[in-house]
């Protein structure tokens, strides 16, 4: 990914409309002045898979960005909610509009419920802004269930709602917030620390460009933040300075116990998610090789096996169903199962199938990695020769 044809894009090609994580925003923002151009319009973009910061909003609006923030997940068919402005709001200051835009928003209209709820009691938590929840969502647009797991199935409809693993506040008009993954928080000497937060005010410093915080092992309080970071070309700064001003911005136990300066991956070759970097940086945190970490960065791709489940890894079934019900067995002999892959950051496709075209697909291997963006019109020749037989 490249600043330079994206903004030439944008001037030469008069594009009006595009999508990009934050992470492409941060870059566009972050080039030459060389590279950049004076646009003669505002710019609609649309923006998910990671909450950016509101000094990136903020940037981007006076770039000529009118930025909508989306949230979704791949179990909720993509996204589900959205930060739906109030024309009211562009009358705030730049600083307010930034920290109102940075909100995930209020429900799609297809989706039934969105709540944040104490998944312990299954009880909303209060409208105030500040006490954490588990966002959790319920309608037909949210999946069956996981391939051929049961298991992750009935866990992620406990209680009967879909369990995101996001955690995150809800406003007191409506609008949810997200302060970080249920697995990304640090916890230190008993404290519940977002690594959402501390990376909010990182970016807030005029020399950080890039910040990814993760959890160190501490032998006193268990874990302690640990900072990446990159610096905006032509700034310097020192891990002195930066504790500094996070002393200045965070409460004093959310200070991070160490700044590293470097390059942090803008995403990795087997998913869109920005914050893998955060799993790639924790294991460097804690003093351990780059393991293994495929199975916990792979987002919604399909294997000739059957894996566990994972929420950054799943393969998802959609059906006109209850949650938890067999996702190998068909609602009725007339009504097929939905098989979706993701395809990319932002597109997501989807191919009516039986079950028994989805056992078929499998074992001829179909739809095994990402062979299925090349297959897929074979696997739709299966589905059309049985029927609708399931």
């Amino acid at each position: 990914m490249r600043a330079e044809p994206i903004w030439s894009a944008l001037a030469e090609e008069g594009v009006t409309h595009l999508c990009g994580v934050p992470i492409v925003m941060s870059l566009m923002i972050s080039a030459p002045a060389s590279v950049k151009h004076d646009l003669d319009r505002r710019v609609q973009l649309f923006t998910a898979a990671a909450p950016p910061p509101e000094k990136l909003l903020a940037d981007m609006h006076e770039a000529g960005f009118d930025v909508t923030h989306l949230y979704g997940l791949t179990e909720t068919y993509g996204r589900a909610v959205v930060n739906d402005w109030h024309d009211a709001w562009s009358d705030l200051p730049p600083a307010q509009q930034a920290a109102l835009k940075s909100r995930e928003g209020v429900r799609y209209l297809a989706l039934e419920t969105l709540d944040l709820l104490d998944p312990e009691t299954m009880r909303p938590v209060p409208r105030n802004g500040r006490t954490i929840g588990e966002v959790m969502f319920r309608g037909n647009v949210v999946m069956k269930g996981y391939f051929r797991n049961a298991k992750a199935t009935n866990e992620a409809f406990a209680g009967g709602w879909f369990h995101s693993g996001d955690l995150g506040v809800m406003h007191p008009d409506g609008y949810i917030q997200l302060k970080d993954r249920s697995k990304d928080v640090i916890i230190s000497g008993g404290e519940n620390i977002s690594s959402i937060e501390v990376e909010e005010a990182l970016y807030r410093h005029p020399a950080v460009s890039v910040a990814a915080v993760v959890a160190m092992p501490d032998e006193k309080w268990g874990e302690t933040p640990c900072a990446f970071f990159e610096l905006v070309a032509g700034q310097e700064v020192d891990a002195d300075r930066l504790r500094a001003w996070c002393r200045d911005h965070l409460a004093p136990y959310t200070v991070p116990g160490r700044f590293v300066f470097a390059a942090i991956p803008r995403s990795h070759p087997m998913t869109d998610k920005p914050r893998a970097p955060s799993a790639l940086h924790r294991e460097r945190a804690a003093g351990a090789r780059r393991s293994s970490i495929v199975a916990s960065l792979v987002r919604a791709r399909w294997t000739t096996s059957a894996a566990p489940a994972a929420r950054s890894g799943s393969t998802a079934l959609h059906s006109a169903g209850r949650p938890g019900a067999d996702p190998m067995k068909p609602s009725s002999p007339r009504t097929s199962s939905r098989l979706h892959a993701t395809m990319g950051a932002t597109a997501t496709a989807w191919l009516p199938l039986g079950a028994s075209s989805v056992r078929a697909a499998m074992a001829t291997g179909l739809l095994n990695n990402a062979r299925w963006h090349v297959n897929h019109k074979r696997v739709e020749r299966i589905w059309r020769r049985e029927g609708m037989r399931g």
